[in-house]
């Protein structure tokens, strides 16, 4: 059982660099929890996110459970997407896997996204000016029956800052998943 929070993909720019899904954890196989952290996650002029967290809970035995969950303070990807927090969090048993992102304060190209008694809908999509399509709320069902949800995720393709992706506020849950 595994659950990866913070950030991953591709960076875009002309000298690409790969960023990991920082911080991971692993449940533990006998069950219990497992958190980390991360202060800051930088890359100049594309990505700047703070306070990220991963946690995992797991429950072994004849009826496995597994919770996770991933949050971040504030996020600014290139020059146009911003938010002051996300939360990305899932469940599963053996039988399914759910989970859902809130992400607060968004704002694309300088208009403001969701709210506290409106949140983001699911898979909502956004054309960023400086290039590519933000899916905010990304909410993915897997063949193998797990669930992978992004708090947002930019499928970026820019003259400026080239091709790739950035995701923030990663969560993959199911029993026996690995991202």
């Amino acid at each position: 059982m595994k659950l990866t929070g913070g950030l991953a993909g591709t960076l875009p720019g002309t000298y690409s660099q790969h960023l990991s899904p920082t911080p991971t954890v692993t449940a533990p196989t006998s069950g219990g929890s497992a958190t980390q952290s991360l202060a800051q996650a930088l890359a100049k002029n594309i990505l700047d996110v703070f306070n990220l967290t991963a946690t995992v809970t797991a429950a072994a035995g004849g009826s496995p459970t597994l919770t996770g969950s991933a949050t971040t303070g504030s996020v600014k990807v290139l020059d146009d997407i911003v938010a002051s927090a996300t939360s990305t969090s899932c469940s599963a048993n053996a039988t399914s896997a759910s989970g859902n992102a809130m992400i607060t304060g968004l704002t694309v190209d300088g208009v403001h996204h969701g709210s506290a008694t409106s949140p983001i809908p699911p898979n909502s999509v956004f054309t960023a000016a400086s290039g590519g399509r933000l899916v905010a709320n990304e909410q993915i069902r897997n063949t193998d029956g797990t669930v992978t949800i992004n708090a947002l995720h930019l499928y970026a393709n820019s003259l400026i800052y080239g091709k790739g992706d950035i995701i923030v506020g990663h969560v993959v849950c199911g029993i026996n998943a690995t991202p």
